[in-house]
């Protein structure tokens, strides 16, 4: 009996189409085209499903001119709700913001296509007395260039079809008078995120939602909100959605939850040994050798005997080595108090709880933490095993702290 099915228990397409290509095949424009717009198609989904949507980077609203109502956007980087790039490379300067804004969301809303000069002025004049809102977007913008001659159809002169054969990438700003899903909705709570985040495995975590697709009139970005109140023209960033780098998220990360030092470790102060003052050591005394005398008469010496001169031993005295106080195994409050004793931040200082968590099952001193299993205190506690290393890597570096027997 065979171990697998040879055949699926179902199959189902997900509308991505790419072309595939033979040799001698009759390639057409349509299949060029399939080839990189299917490749567009799968950059924007891994944008939106893998990094999100909203404004990575730049687009300041500078005021630039207040009597000509102007406001110029900075470059800028972002993803729209369906994953489309909006890209900005130079600033742009927009005029004549109030004015538009008094026509497309004054009062009456007498809409962005109005040519009626009488019917601008009246909304203008209303608006001058009270107060009108409306929000700066950037869309995507895709046009058509460089025409080249193509093959006519029949027999007509090759000038008659003219076709694009470059598409160029840009940015419109908008004005929009509200503002619908998914840029107006409630901010999810840390514990409905937690879900994902924080359920302990044994538990199981939920599947996230696939984010469906938006309108194409609601594929933009929100750049600020704009009003006009008592004739006076303002913008600020209400209602913008950022979309935090990978780079951002990874500094802070390592700055406020990894317990990275800023500063150096402090170097213990040596301590100064006395160096003993050396015994002077006398010269030995000089044995003079008798005299030869040639000649006839030759005296007699009687012997002398040499007695060698005692040379006393050099004795340098040591300094006693001072004891060393085995302390106890300090807890979790003693730890911190001798890390901030020392100059150190205390261990997980910012999630106090952890250290509650642990004492709850038993782990109620740092030194428990160094020997401990962390697969089965994730289990226990309910802390990731993330958690638990960075708290031990933290430990390891502040070990001169615990002077504990078992240790």
């Amino acid at each position: 009996m065979a171990d697998t099915r040879s055949e699926p228990l179902a199959t189902s397409l997900n509308g991505v189409v790419t072309p595939l290509y033979f040799d001698r095949q009759v390639v057409r424009a349509d299949d060029l085209t399939l080839d990189r717009s299917s490749h567009d198609a799968e950059l924007a989904r891994m944008r939106r499903m893998l990094h999100g949507w909203g404004i990575v980077t730049g687009f300041a609203l500078v005021n630039t001119d207040s009597e000509r109502q102007a406001v110029t956007v900075t470059p800028g980087y972002g993803i729209t709700p369906n994953g489309n790039e909006v890209f900005l490379t130079e600033a742009i300067e927009l005029s004549g913001l109030a004015e538009v804004l008094a026509v497309c969301c004054g009062p009456g809303m007498p809409g962005c296509e109005i040519v009626d000069e009488n019917a601008r002025r009246r909304a203008e004049e209303t608006a001058a007395n009270g107060t009108v809102e409306g929000w700066l977007v950037a869309r995507p913008y895709l046009k058509d260039g460089e025409l080249r001659p193509g093959v006519p159809e029949g027999c007509e002169h090759p000038a008659n079809a003219l076709l694009p054969s470059r598409r160029c990438e840009g940015v419109t700003f908008d004005i929009v008078c509200g503002l619908k899903f998914p840029h107006v909705q409630d901010a999810p709570s840390c514990e409905y995120l937690s879900n994902w985040i924080c359920r302990p495995p044994a538990e199981g975590r939920e599947p996230l939602p696939l984010p469906m697709p938006v309108e194409a009139c609601e594929d933009y970005l929100v750049i600020g909100r704009i009003t006009i109140n008592d004739g006076v023209f303002r913008q600020t960033y209400e209602n913008r959605r950022p979309l935090f780098p990978v780079s951002l998220l990874q500094d802070w990360m390592m700055a406020c939850l990894c317990g990275v030092r800023t500063s150096p470790m402090p170097i213990p102060t040596p301590v100064p040994v006395p160096i003993p003052t050396p015994v002077p050591i006398p010269d030995p005394p000089i044995i003079m050798e008798p005299p030869i005398i040639t000649g006839a008469f030759v005296p007699e010496f009687p012997e002398i005997p040499i007695t060698p001169f005692p040379i006393p031993p050099v004795l340098i005295p040591i300094p006693p080595v001072p004891e060393i106080p085995i302390l106890e195994d300090p807890t979790w409050g003693m730890f911190n108090e001798r890390a901030v004793a020392n100059g150190l931040n205390p261990i997980d200082a910012h999630v106090a709880s952890n250290q509650e968590k642990l004492t709850a099952v038993g782990i109620d001193r740092p030194g428990k933490l160094l020997s401990a299993d962390l697969d089965q205190v994730a289990l226990a506690t309910g802390l990731t095993k993330t958690t638990l290393e960075v708290m031990r890597n933290d430990l390891q570096g502040k070990r001169f702290l615990l002077n504990a027997p078992h240790i």
